[in-house]
Order: structure tokens, then sequence, then C-alpha cells
């Protein structure tokens, strides 16, 4: 359902700013979400954010990758590497 909504703000007429804003505050509260690391990673690009972009995507398919392998310390480290990416594209203008 929180995919869904995600793809009707970033298909829709949603400020990709906005967006952006709207995945950091909803995702904590869903868990993390495919979808969601998807459209944040449009909508950097989007913005010209082509690195933070691709660092975003690499970082989300790291994560994935480590909980299919059951390694839970790295994916914690991933984990963390996102929430300091997040947390640095907050802090922008």
């Amino acid at each position: 359902m929180f995919g869904t909504l995600a793809w009707c703000r970033f298909a829709g007429t949603t400020p990709v700013s906005d967006l952006l804003a709207w995945l950091d505050e909803t995702e904590p509260r869903i868990g993390r979400d495919q979808f969601f690391n998807a459209y944040r990673a449009w909508s950097l690009a989007k913005l010209g954010r082509f690195d933070e972009a691709r660092a975003a995507a690499a970082l989300e398919q790291a994560l994935a990758r480590y909980e299919r392998k059951g390694n839970l310390v790295m994916a914690g480290r991933m984990r963390d590497r996102l929430s300091a990416l997040r947390e640095r594209l907050l802090s922008e203008p």
C-alpha cells in the first residue's frame, strides 16, 4: 500500500523535495521498503544529484543482499550508512 502511495506522489504533482521529506518521515514507521529507495534515488536524480542517487541505490542493494544471506552485522552497517546519507540529504538546502 505504501509503495503505491509513494508512486502516486512520485508520478503526480508532489514537488520532489516534498516527496523526499515524506519518504524520510514515513519509512521509519513502516520499515524498509524497496520502492521507497527507488523513488528516493529517482527523485535525487530529478534534482540533478546523481552521485547521491547512485549511492542510495547501491547501499540499498547491498543491504538487501546482506539481509538475504543472513549477515546481520553487515546489514547493520549498511543501515547505518543509509541513515547517514539520509541525514546528510535532509541537512542540505
